[in-house]
Order: C-alpha cells, then structure tokens, then sequence
C-alpha cells in the first residue's frame, strides 16, 4: 500500500519503525505525511520533537511539543520532551514546570522525575529535587540506583 494511502495508525508504526533504524530523514517524512492527515497527532510531533532534539534543534523540538500539547494537553510525553528540550535551551523555569506537569500526568515516568530533580537541585531546591529523585528511583526504570544514590546526596545537602 502506498504511503499516502496508509491510515494515521499505519504511518505511526512506519514512521516508528524507521526512527527505532536510524533513518531520521524517512521517519520525518512519514511523521509529516501523519500531520497531513491529522495535524494535531500527538504521537507525530513528538516522535519528530524527538528527532529535532537528535539533531540538536531544541527550538524546533519545543514549538513541535508546544503544538502537540494545545492538541493533546494529557498526552505526558510531550510535556516531558518540552521539559528537556527548554532545560537544554537553558530555559529552567518554564522547563521545571513542564516536568511538573508530565509528572502529574504521568506519575510512573521515571525519566521526568529524574529531569526535574536535576533541575529543581540546579535551582537550588535541594529538599525537592530529593523527593524527584526517590520518585524516580520508585519507577523501577534502569537509573534506579543511581537515582537513589542521588536522592541521599542531594537529602545530605539540604541539611
């Protein structure tokens, strides 16, 4: 079936699969030809919010987030790649309270409670970013001993 015949769901796994091999330049086109389709598809613009954060355009990737969040405002993810994107961009505060938000959306996403720890602890919020640390630790993602460590160091500095 050609590509601009394939229903949204069936462009969305090509498009994955071509992202998950590295072929970046295909994955965008078909996330486009999505967009096309259905121009508010959460899954579209942050799977290309991702490969604009691969290739370092952190501006890009946060006004992909930015659209995706006025369409899909539950959708955690895009408000933890907006997080990461506005931290890199140096962009702290609005960054913080987008890693606010995915967390609240999603209380199990390791990755968001061990970002904004980093940057509550950057911020100076030792205490907070202590607790962001145990919940991340707490989501049984791969970081959680190094999580943990960290909660007890950045607990020890706030005393």
């Amino acid at each position: 079936m050609p590509a601009d015949t394939m229903p949204v769901n069936d462009l969305l796994i090509r498009g994955i699969e071509l992202q998950n091999q590295g072929q970046g330049d295909a994955a965008s086109r078909v996330f486009e030809q999505v967009l096309k389709l259905d121009p508010g598809n959460a899954h579209a613009l942050y799977s290309l919010g991702l490969l604009a954060m691969q290739a370092g355009s952190g501006d890009t990737a946060a006004a992909l987030c930015r659209r995706g969040i006025l369409a899909s405002p539950q959708f955690a993810p895009l408000h933890y790649l907006l997080g990461k994107a506005l931290m890199d961009l140096g962009q702290d505060d609005e960054a913080l309270q987008a890693l606010r938000r995915a967390v609240y959306l999603d209380p199990d996403a390791g990755l968001a409670h061990f970002l904004l720890a980093g940057g509550l602890a950057r911020s100076g919020d030792l205490a907070a970013a202590a607790r962001e640390y145990r919940a991340a630790a707490a989501t049984g993602t791969a970081l959680c001993e190094r999580v943990a460590r960290a909660a007890s160091t950045q607990e020890e500095c706030a005393r």
